[in-house]
């Protein structure tokens, strides 16, 4: 049996909203572990502080919806030069002192 185009794309977004419902046995009580992305709010930050990291001559890397190795060093390496906690996350402390090593 060949699926046409069509219904190709209907079978393909079939699959990818029971991926994203959690499979086919899925309750609503029973939440998704697949594909879950933070929050915009966090993904808002992650972008400002690589821009940041940027401009300030640290090599973050591209941004392609996963905290890298080459991320993580480039705020380690920030956090160390300010004297700050060394996690390699982006935290408020984090941003505010990206912000102020601009000025």
């Amino acid at each position: 049996m060949t699926l046409s185009r069509r219904n190709w794309l209907a079978f393909a977004s079939a699959a990818a909203v029971l991926m994203l419902a959690g499979g086919v046995g899925a309750t609503a009580a029973e939440p998704s572990k697949a594909l879950q992305l933070p929050p915009l709010a966090e993904r808002v930050k992650t972008h400002e502080a690589l821009r940041l990291l940027a401009e300030l001559g640290y090599e973050p890397g591209v941004v392609d919806r996963m905290m890298t190795a080459n991320i993580a060093g480039a705020i380690r390496e920030f956090q160390r030069s300010r004297n700050l906690p060394v996690d390699g996350r982006v935290t408020d402390e984090l941003l505010a002192a990206l912000r102020d090593a601009r000025r």
